[in-house]
């Protein structure tokens, strides 16, 4: 899938899949966005994709409703600094940083309730 931020006050056509954050993921929004060009979070968004024929992976409308992401307390481990850098890499040189990639590849990792 792409990730697109429409940083602008136009709606999308139809033949994309938009999502609006909730009053609690609005200031999390760049912080989604990053997670959304990572491979951890590519891996996890595809879990609520469709397959179908000739292995052709499609998200329908609402399943992303369905799909795995990082509560706004993980993502406020993120400092609004880093978030804002890595947004300028991203724009600048189409290269995702590594210390995001890490991060959220650490997400997946981490121990859970004994």
């Amino acid at each position: 899938y792409k990730a697109v931020l429409n940083e602008s006050d136009a709606t999308n056509l139809t033949c994309y899949h938009g999502f609006a954050p909730n009053a609690f993921g609005g200031p999390y929004l760049e912080h989604l966005f990053l997670y959304m060009l990572s491979e951890t979070g590519r891996a996890l968004l595809s879990l609520a994709s469709r397959k179908y024929g000739a292995d052709l992976d499609k998200f329908e409308p609402n399943d992303l409703n369905g799909a795995l992401a990082p509560s706004p307390a993980v993502l406020s481990a993120i400092p609004r600094e880093a978030v804002a850098a890595a947004m300028l890499e991203v724009r600048e040189t189409d290269r995702f940083p590594e210390w995001a990639e890490e991060f959220f590849a650490s997400l997946t990792s981490a121990p859970g309730p004994a």
